[in-house]
């Protein structure tokens, strides 16, 4: 058992691996970039002779947009994040400011309804990390997510599709 669980651990890290490539592709093509093209150094300082060339910038990650990968392949199969899209577990759209376990049309643990958890983006990282697969009590399991910047993108990914983000209103689910 050991070895098969070592051998998901590779598989998620390889995953993982890829996603971060696909997003810095996507990133470069956006900018004008094609993946093999190459950055030119600034000339060097003509005030030194031991100047060194600049480092080529590093392309920027939308983390956003990484988040909305993610999600695409961890959360969207029982999550909706669209308003009025139908889903098996609670909607995403307006959950930043949603009480825990208000959502209408889903059922809850009452560990969960009777918490007094209001997502914002500090309880959704937190929630996320850990997983809940072996808590019986809780209705809607997740595996977690341990990385720290998949749980950085998901999150933001979720707060920028949400209608309320920002108010720091509570809603009740109505």
């Amino acid at each position: 058992m050991p070895r098969l669980t070592q051998r998901i651990k590779q598989r998620v890290r390889f995953v993982a691996m890829a996603l971060f490539a696909a997003a810095l592709a996507i990133s470069m093509l956006a900018r004008g970039m094609s993946p093999g093209s190459q950055v030119q150094a600034a000339p060097p300082d003509s005030t030194s002779d031991d100047a060194q060339p600049a480092a080529p910038p590093a392309p920027a990650l939308d983390v956003a947009e990484f988040g909305r990968t993610l999600y695409g392949q961890r959360c969207a199969n029982c999550h909706a994040i669209a308003p009025g899209e139908s889903s098996i577990a609670p909607p995403l759209h307006d959950v930043i400011g949603r009480r825990a376990g208000t959502a209408s049309g889903y059922r809850y643990s009452v560990k969960l309804t009777d918490s007094n958890l209001v997502w914002n983006q500090q309880t959704l990282n937190e929630w996320l990390e850990k997983s809940t697969i072996a808590t019986p009590d809780i209705r809607f399991r997740h595996v977690g997510v341990r990385d720290a910047i998949e749980r950085l993108a998901l999150v933001t990914y979720i707060a920028a599709a949400n209608e309320t983000a920002g108010e720091g209103k509570v809603n009740d689910g109505k």
